[in-house]
């Protein structure tokens, strides 16, 4: 079926080799805490946060600005197409152009089995991913079926420009009683297949206990957060850009001048450290890694790599590659990171957002960016009342776009943020319910959203 998306094939040709540390000399920062512009309330002009009802159920479940809307497409325990229920803790998700309509894939970060479809990577696991169809005007779901099985774990994940998920197993499992294969990795599922397909894990990407995973178009280079504390992050750089089954590097960020920076603590922002990366020269050892999580960041950490502090979401926009760092900062309550792929053939790591306050933000996690590149959607993940935040790129402002009041589930963490193609419907999820949202507004208000 024909899509929007560059096919694989395309990507190749199209992609050259790529690889190499990038960077330049670094001159000399003052590591001094960040002067942080904090929490902004509630948008400006949008008035308060309102309890709202839901458009096709009637139930009030999320507080929105006035005039924002929203439909409830899925949940937990729901009948899907495939005759299966719909999976407990969605999580991590994406969306694609489907023939006009909107392909949603999205993770399920469950632990054991038994396995949720009819072709697992290993039956005793209980993760995996969905993919749902939705209509982009009544902004309801007209399909939807498992689309990846026998996973544990899956995370934040990541598109890519071929039209596939990247889903990530944030686990150090292997073979026990429960589990049949080794765990820990990524896997590709098809964004545009109409059933379950079966998954074979990247092996060559390595095992990072790895949560994000986002492709750079241009390159074909793979950045991956790990959500660790300590751990660094890290990419993939393939021999044969767009396919991931081949063999390729795999690399820890460093930033250039400076061996084995602690990004955790009194960093400041707006300032850009150029950046060059190490090789990691045992990315796959499962016998090891079942032992120990860390050991492809403490190889990377030997060479002079740079530390993080449980790297959680990340997306790819205009060039760059945006990542949260769920309790980095002086006040451990959260960093947003942007890598900078690509300026004047230097890369950069610049410091967007540092919490100081958990009114502003606590323990960012899923994430993605606006249509425009003007703003990001951070999901929250801290404690007491769980926000979608809204975070200005311009002037650094973070303010609260919705609140999640679901009866019985109002700690729960918001995952899976992400727009629609055209950039009219902001889709997110609520883990503990795991049910899953369409978002949006008239066209003035939405402008300022997107």
């Amino acid at each position: 079926m024909k899509n929007n998306s560059v096919s694989r094939r395309m990507f190749i040709q199209l992609g050259t080799a790529v690889g190499g540390a990038l960077g330049l000399g670094l001159t000399e920062f003052g590591r001094v805490q960040a002067d942080v512009p904090q929490f902004g309330g509630t948008i400006p002009g949008f008035g308060p946060l309102v309890p709202t009802a839901a458009e096709n159920t009637g139930e009030t479940l999320l507080k929105l600005p006035e005039g924002f809307k929203y439909n409830v497409l899925i949940r937990n325990g729901n009948i899907m197409s495939d005759g299966r229920p719909f999976p407990s803790n969605a999580d991590g998700m994406g969306a694609f152009d489907y023939n006009g309509m909107v392909r949603l894939v999205a993770c399920h970060e469950r632990s054991t089995g038994p396995a949720i479809g009819s072709f697992p990577y290993d039956p005793g696991a209980g993760g995996g991913t969905t993919t749902l169809t939705v209509d982009p005007a009544t902004r309801l779901l007209t399909e939807s079926f498992v689309s990846s099985s026998g996973h544990v774990r899956n995370c934040a994940g990541g598109i890519t420009p071929w039209g596939t998920w990247l889903t990530c197993e944030e686990t150090t499992q292997g073979p026990t009683s429960t589990y049949q294969r080794q765990h820990g990795y990524i896997f590709e599922v098809p964004a545009f297949a109409s059933t379950e397909v079966p998954t074979e894990p990247l092996r060559h990407l390595g095992l990072h206990y790895p949560e994000a995973a986002v492709v750079d178009p241009k390159t074909g280079i793979v950045y991956i957060t790990s959500d660790r504390g300590p751990c660094g992050t890290f990419r993939f750089v393939p021999s044969v850009p767009g396919d991931l089954t081949q063999p390729g590097r795999v690399q820890m960020l460093a930033i250039e001048g400076m061996p084995q920076y602690d990004t955790r603590v009194n960093q400041q922002v707006k300032v850009k450290l150029p950046v060059s990366w190490v090789d990691i020269d045992d990315p796959s050892n499962e016998a090891v890694y079942r032992t120990n999580a860390l050991y492809t960041y403490q190889q990377g950490l030997a060479k002079g790599g740079a530390t993080f502090s449980r790297g959680e979401g990340a997306w790819y926009s205009r060039n760059s590659v945006f990542f949260a760092c769920s309790n980095g900062g002086n006040a451990g309550l959260g960093q947003i990171f942007e890598l900078h792929l690509e300026n004047n053939d230097v890369q950069e790591l610049e410091l967007v957002f540092e919490s100081t306050d958990a009114a502003a933000m606590a323990a960012p996690d899923n994430m993605c960016v606006s249509p425009s590149g003007n703003n990001m959607i951070i999901c929250e993940d801290g404690g007491g009342a769980e926000y979608l935040h809204l975070l200005r790129r311009s002037g650094n402002q973070i303010y609260q776009l919705a609140e999640n009041i679901y009866p019985g589930q109002t700690g729960s963490e918001w995952a899976g943020a992400c727009f629609s193609p055209d950039g009219k419907t902001l889709f997110a999820n609520l883990q503990g319910a795991s049910v899953v949202f369409a978002i949006w507004a008239d066209r003035n208000r939405w402008a300022s959203i997107t």
